[in-house]
């Protein structure tokens, strides 16, 4: 991981990664019959989509000297639209208590 092109990589497949837990916790809401299971089958996968994503901007920012690619575009929206989701959520956590 010590060329640039490598972040990248990587962080398109924690891109990837996150679009497929996302399906996981979406799935895991419309099948499961259990709200106790449903809603612990939903937290999991969006919890970790949320760390996946602060380490996918990470290597983003690591890597920002590559010029713009498809894969560079796909991480960059993919990864910070889970940072900003699991911001919106713990903000609104703290107002709601």
């Amino acid at each position: 991981m010590n060329s640039i092109k490598d972040h990248i990589e990587v962080s398109y497949r924690i891109s990837i990664t996150i679009l497929v837990l996302l399906t996981v916790a979406i799935l895991a809401v419309i099948w499961v019959n259990s709200i106790e299971l449903a809603r612990l089958m939903f937290k999991l996968p969006v919890v970790s989509s949320g760390i996946l994503g602060c380490v996918g901007t990470a290597l983003l920012v690591k890597g920002n000297k590559e010029p713009m690619t498809e894969k560079k575009i796909i991480a960059l929206t993919v990864n910070l639209g889970m940072v900003l989701l699991c911001c919106v959520i713990v903000f609104v956590n703290l107002l709601d208590s």
